[in-house]
């Protein structure tokens, strides 16, 4: 039985990143979904978010960018663990275009010289 396991990508414009903050204001959880999968419940879940519906979100500005938000909120918080990190990197892979978010993977996942 042949079973498709790619997940359909998110349009970046669509796009609503999802992060939960520990005691230290490290990230501990971070999710990408599309704004048509967003619920209240989530946002008592989680105590940020960026993306659609952000102030001229996708307009041209590497700041309104996923990897503009992904350098933002990594660089101010940082990450709870390297585990987080590499999740927080996988969520945002599943945006459409976003290949620096799988190159990155790919740079951890290898072993240094």
């Amino acid at each position: 039985m042949s079973r498709n396991t790619k997940t359909k990508k998110i349009l970046a414009s669509e796009k609503v990143a999802l992060w939960s903050l520990n005691k230290k204001q490290r990230i501990s959880d971070l999710v990408v979904i599309s704004y048509e999968d967003h619920t209240d419940e989530m946002n008592g879940k989680y105590d940020s978010w960026g993306g659609y519906g952000s102030k001229k979100w996708n307009e041209g500005d590497f700041r309104t960018k996923p990897i503009g938000l992904f350098a933002q909120i990594a660089s101010r918080h940082g990450f709870s663990s390297s585990k987080v990190a590499r999740k927080a990197l996988k969520e945002f892979a599943k945006v459409k275009g976003q290949r620096w978010a799988r190159l990155t993977i790919s740079a951890i996942d290898e072993e240094l010289i």
